[in-house]
């Protein structure tokens, strides 16, 4: 038997979820991979790419590159990493240690 999810995680939802993610490791830069696997997405990279389109969701997503080791550190290899630096406007996000 095949049960069908009828209430679907939108982008919208699972964008907010990298949002209060990030805001939860202030400072940090995350790969796709890192952000699939902490907030449960279905493909980072169209979340991404949904975050920041024009006439999209209205994030703000600042981008740049982070090099990694392979073949047991004898050479590396540039990842794209992420940070979410702003949200939507009129939608603001807990900050750790404030109430």
């Amino acid at each position: 038997m095949i049960v069908h999810n009828v209430h679907a995680d939108t982008h919208a939802a699972q964008a907010e979820r990298v949002a209060e993610y990030c805001c939860a490791h202030l400072g940090r830069w995350f790969t796709a991979r890192e952000l699939g696997a902490a907030c449960d997405l279905g493909c980072a990279s169209k979340v991404l790419s949904a975050m920041t389109a024009p006439g999209g969701l209205g994030y703000a997503v600042a981008k740049d590159w982070r090099r990694v080791p392979v073949a047991s550190g004898m050479h590396s290899r540039r990842v794209r990493v992420y940070r979410v630096i702003a949200c939507p406007r009129g939608q603001q996000l807990a900050l750790p240690g404030v109430e």
